[in-house]
């Protein structure tokens, strides 16, 4: 805040206390007027050019709330302050209160205060200050001026980058539309927004904004390397209502090469509050094109669960009125969570703009919320600038994505995650001709743990994880052969006759894309629900394989705790596939004279690729044999370590426990013998 830059008028009934807060003020670099009089005070703020106004709610001439509604007749728009004695709660009511009017509340103060108390409020204002310029009213410019300036190009788009929870990756931005004009200067959007809704010409700034920010992001999706990238525009309540809303859109899409799916379009609870049937037909038409609709400031209109319920939506995006607010009440906070659950209940996602500080921001993700808007993390940007942000997120993205794929296959590294045993388990029980994991590092696609095909390194422009990537969900192709360039590029692939392809995204913890789990098959495949939710559990086992392999090459305590929890869920998926499971144990009489580690080695030579082999706290050596119900291995399994363990057999104790797949539950290691049908023992 550089000094001198903040101009404040106050208003409180006491004269000490406004003495006081000009002194406070004073001292932090502002400059500071006061008077006791409400009168004096609103033709102060009508006639000057304050950057702020700081009022007393509880006078004895005009209360705070009467001189709120007096400024919002006046259109005073001016930041303002509410400050009190009275208790927090009648603060924060009366903070709504003016906000329902119109007025841009940044917060309030409850007497008496600091002055760190005050400079935190006032951290708020910085922001705005940098963007906005007091303007001559809106009758300063006609009709040919804003028509002209769309012609002239006075009008201009700018880009603020929306980001997801947890990683920080960027998912999109948000379309704003800016005026700059040659006498009048920057002119806000609140106003020409309005004035063009008022005289008709809404439309025409529409199409402007559309065809000018779809140029941009068709440069941007081929420079970009960031997977699913989209891009919001607010469509007025009154433009929704226009025929040629979908015609233009298409067309624009078609002229720019901009996938329908990557766009977002923004609506205000007032667009579905006139004839439903309209709206509904409308948003209908639009989302079976691939456009996405997000409710815009939502919690400060009037729609109703119901509507909500109908409306083809794809997200909620929290009013930035209820997030800048967040510190001051506990109201907002309850909204934001509300609001998250009720989107998550739907299956929404929810956007939360005007996040401007960290405290914030941990508080929506701690929530759910999925992605985040605001000054904490880039504010409005010019095209070029805004590219510019967006390559150097994907480059960190990208960076951070290689770090983890050389972790994990690295040639230098001492450990490797293996991911046999559940590629195995796909080709053998889920009846599948080939299955690797695609792990993405950098330009290039790692191919691992393969069965039916050879492991290799491919460009990722290349491969087929490239379409999972940018999808960001499960993506199958009927006949991949027939992709662009396919034959070319995936010739090791079509060596075997391939055709069918499932890939199932994969995310570290951090929810950062990684990779994704594949599943060929040379005819086409109608997947079944059963099969579906058994893959979908399998990447989930991948992702644990993959976090902590990260986490145990630092704490290799941690081993035989997630044996256990590899356990549990492979038992799960075994119930979901209507397998059964076997689980054997071998324990040496005389640790010192016998090991584990032989005997480990030992049942991973008797047993098949898809059997999970781990040692129990450095004690006994286990294996869960996954077999067909009614068709148990541990006869040939126990043949088989008679033989390599011929010399030890009379000093090791074998404990055997199975289930049906009718009695299983998913439990845990420490009671897996006594949650199981049966135990035997041989000694």
């Amino acid at each position: 805040m550089e000094k001198n830059s903040i101009s404040v008028l106050i208003l409180d009934d006491e004269p000490l206390v406004c003495q006081t807060v000009e002194t406070m003020l004073n001292a932090i670099g502002c400059l500071a007027q006061s008077t006791c009089n409400p009168t004096q005070f609103i033709d102060l703020a009508c006639a000057e050019s304050f950057d702020l106004l700081i009022v007393d709610l509880m006078m004895p001439l005009l209360s705070g709330e009467e001189v709120a509604a007096l400024l919002a007749a006046e259109s005073v728009n001016t930041p303002l302050i509410i400050m009190s004695g009275s208790d927090s709660n009648l603060l924060k009511t009366a903070a709504l209160s003016a906000r329902e009017k119109g007025l841009q509340v940044i917060g309030t103060l409850r007497k008496p205060f600091f002055v760190n108390q005050l400079q935190t409020v006032l951290q708020r204002l910085t922001s705005s200050l940098n963007s906005t310029v007091h303007q001559p009213a809106a009758q300063s410019y006609t009709r040919d001026d804003v028509l002209k300036g769309i012609r002239d190009h006075e009008f201009f788009c700018v880009y603020q980058p929306k980001v997801g929870l947890p990683t920080h990756e960027p998912e999109g931005v948000e379309v704003l539309l800016r005026w700059q004009h040659p006498i009048l200067d920057a002119i806000p959007p609140s106003e020409f927004i309005t004035f063009a809704e008022r005289e008709g010409l809404i439309d025409d700034l529409t199409q402007f904004a559309i065809a000018e920010s779809l140029t941009w992001f068709s440069e941007i999706i081929q420079r970009v390397a960031l997977n699913s990238l989209s891009i919001a525009i607010n469509i007025s309540a009154l433009v929704f209502s226009k025929d040629w809303l979908l015609d233009f859109l298409m067309a624009t899409c078609q002229q720019n090469a901009v996938p329908p799916q990557r766009i977002i379009l923004e609506i205000t609870e007032s667009a579905v509050l006139d004839d439903q049937a309209d709206v509904l037909k409308r948003a209908l038409d639009l989302r079976l094109r691939g456009f996405r609709f997000s409710l815009d400031d939502f919690g400060t209109g009037y729609s109703s669960l119901k509507q909500l319920v109908r409306l083809p939506l794809s997200e909620l995006k929290i009013d930035k009125s209820f997030v800048l607010s967040y510190e001051d009440s506990d109201e907002s906070k309850q909204i934001m969570r509300a609001t998250v659950e009720l989107a998550q209940s739907l299956g929404l996602k929810t956007v939360a703009e005007g996040v401007e500080c960290e405290e914030t921001a941990t508080y929506l993700r701690q929530i759910g919320c999925d992605t985040l808007q605001g000054y904490l993390f880039a504010k409005p940007l010019e095209g070029s600038r805004a590219e510019a942000w967006l390559m150097k997120q994907a480059a960190a993205t990208s960076q951070r994505r290689s770090s983890l794929a050389r972790a994990i296959v690295g040639p230098c590294e001492k450990r490797s995650v293996n991911f046999s045993y559940i590629t195995h388990f796909i080709q053998y029980f889920l009846r599948f001709d080939v299955a690797f994991i695609s792990l993405v590092e950098g330009d290039h696609v790692f191919v691992r743990s393969a069965v039916g095909v050879e492991e290799t390194i491919i460009p990722l422009n290349q491969s087929l994880v490239q379409y999972v990537m940018k999808n960001n969900r499960t993506t199958t192709f009927d006949n991949f052969t027939a992709l662009p360039g396919m034959k070319v590029n995936l010739s090791p692939l079509l060596s075997h006759g391939l055709n069918f392809y499932a890939g199932f995204p994969l995310y570290n913890s951090n929810g950062l894309f990684i990779g994704s789990l594949c599943a060929l098959h040379r005819s086409a495949r109608r997947l079944s629900l059963k099969t579906i939710e058994a893959l979908e559990k399998l990447a989930h086992l991948v992702e644990f394989e993959i976090h902590h392999f990260i986490e145990t090459s630092k704490h290799e305590h941690m081993l035989a705790r997630l044996d256990e929890e590899r356990y549990k869920r492979l038992l799960a998926i075994v119930k979901d596939t209507d397998l059964s499971a076997t689980l054997i144990r071998l324990t040496p009489k005389d640790s010192a004279l016998f090991p584990v580690a032989p005997l480990n080695e030992a049942l991973r030579q008797s047993v098949q690729a898809w059997d999970y082999v781990c040692s129990l706290d450095n004690v006994s050596a286990l294996v869960l044999l996954i077999h067909p119900t009614g068709e148990s291995p541990v006869e040939f399994v126990l043949q088989r370590l008679e033989t390599r363990l011929a010399d030890m057999h009379d000093n090791i104790s074998i404990e055997i426990a199975w289930t049906e797949q009718q009695t299983q539950q998913p439990h845990s290691l420490q009671s897996l013998f006594g949650r199981l049908a049966d135990i035997n023992t041989i000694a």
